[in-house]
C-alpha cells in the first residue's frame, strides 16, 4: 500500500498541471493566512537579530525571483516555487555518527568520507525567522514565522542499484514551528515538522513544548566579528557546501520525498558568532541533553526559494 501511495504522490505532486494549481491555491491560502495574521499580531515580527531583518529587505545586488546564484539549484527554478527570507543563526556541531545512524531510514547511510578519526560527523542547526513566505507569484501575503531545524548533510541512498542522483542530500529529523500554517505546509512535503512555542530575545532562542511550554532547547549568541558576504568566510565555504543539498524527507520505509531549499547566497550577509546551544531533554531526534559552545556559528541573513517535490532523475548531479 505504502508503494502505491508514494508513487501517487508522486505522480501528482510532478505533474505540471497540478503543480500550477497547488501554487493558485497555495498563493490565496496564503494571502488568507497572511491576513489572519496580521489581524491577529501574530505576524509581527520577533525580537531577534532585528536589525539584520531590515538590512534583509534591501540587498545588494537587488533580489530578484527565480534566484540566481553562483551555485546551481537541484533542479531550474520557477514562478511555481515558493520565496522568503531567512534571518537567524546557522550553528555547526561535531557528534557521534553511531547516534545519527539511529535516526537513518534503513534506506539511506551517511557519507562516511565526512566522518572523522574519532567517528564525529557534521551536523547543523538553524535557529531562523522565515520572513514572508509566499508563492512567487503573489505580491504581497506573506506569512511570518520561528524555526528550529536540525539538519544532517552528506546523507546518501543506501541502495547502490538505484537509478537517478543518489546524494549528497540534506535530512532533516526535527523541525519546531510557533505556527501552524507553515507546520501544515511542511507536514504536506514530508518535513517531520512539530509545533511549538518559541521565545526569542535579540540574541537568544528557546523551544518549549507546546502543551505545558516545557523547555526543550535553548541557543545564546554574540558577535565574534564584523558582518560581511559568505566568501570572507573561510571556515564558512565546507559548511555551506554540506547546507547546499537537496532535501530528502521520509515517506515511508524505504521511500522519500525530494525537495529543496535553495539559498539566495550572492545575496547574503553573515557574520561569525559565538554560540551556546542548551539541549534539557533526550527527547529531541539526534540531540542529547546538554550543553555545548565547541562549535561554528554564524548570523545570516538571505533569501531563499523553496522547490517542490521533484524526481531523483531530475536533480543536477552538478550542483
Amino acid at each position: 500500500m505504502a508503494k502505491v501511495l508514494h508513487a501517487v504522490y508522486m505522480a501528482l505532486a510532478c505533474n505540471r498541471a497540478v503543480r500550477v494549481l497547488n501554487c493558485f491555491f497555495w498563493g490565496l491560502a496564503g494571502f488568507a493566512m497572511s491576513a489572519i495574521y496580521a489581524l491577529t499580531g501574530l505576524n509581527r515580527a520577533p525580537r531577534f537579530f532585528s536589525p539584520w531583518q531590515r538590512e534583509a529587505l534591501c540587498f545588494y545586488p537587488p533580489v530578484e525571483y527565480p534566484l540566481r546564484s553562483e551555485s546551481s539549484p537541484a533542479v531550474p527554478l520557477s514562478r511555481l516555487d515558493s520565496r522568503g527570507m531567512f534571518t537567524g543563526a546557522a550553528v555547526f556541531h561535531r557528534v557521534p555518527a553511531s547516534a545519527l545512524r539511529n535516526l537513518l531510514d534503513p534506506g539511506l547511510k551517511l557519507d562516511d568520507a565526512l566522518v572523522s578519526a574519532g567517528g564525529e560527523y557534521p551536523v547543523a542547526y538553524l535557529f531562523g525567522y522565515q520572513q514572508d513566505l509566499r508563492q512567487m507569484w503573489t505580491r504581497k501575503g506573506g506569512v511570518n514565522y520561528l524555526e528550529f531545524a536540525f539538519a544532517i548533510p552528506g546523507v546518501e541512498l543506501a541502495d547502490s542499484g538505484a537509478t537517478g542522483y543518489r546524494g549528497p542530500f540534506l535530512y532533516l529529523p526535527r523541525l519546531f514551528l510557533n505556527r501552524l500554517y507553515p507546520t501544515i505546509l511542511g507536514l504536506l512535503a514530508f518535513y517531520p515538522k512539530r509545533q511549538a512555542r518559541i521565545e526569542t530575545t535579540e540574541a537568544s532562542f528557546i523551544v518549549k513544548s507546546l502543551i505545558g511550554g516545557r523547555p526543550l532547547l535553548r541557543a545564546r549568541f554574540g558577535p565574534a566579528g564584523p558582518p560581511g558576504a559568505p566568501s570572507d568566510f573561510s571556515e564558512f565555504a565546507a559548511w555551506r557546501k554540506l547546507l547546499n543539498r537537496p532535501h530528502i524527507n521520509r515517506f515511508s520505509r524505504g521511500r522519500f520525498v525530494l525537495v529543496d531549499y535553495f539559498w539566495g547566497w550572492n545575496h547574503c550577509l553573515i557574520e561569525e558568532l559565538r554560540g551556546v546551544v542548551e539541549v534539557f531533554e533526550d527527547s529531541i531526534p539526534g540531540m542529547q541533553k546538554g550543553e555545548f559552545s565547541d562549535c561554528v556559528a554564524f548570523q545570516i541573513a538571505a533569501p531563499f526559494e523553496w522547490i517542490p517535490p521533484f524526481r531523483s532523475d531530475e536533480i543536477n548531479a552538478k550542483r
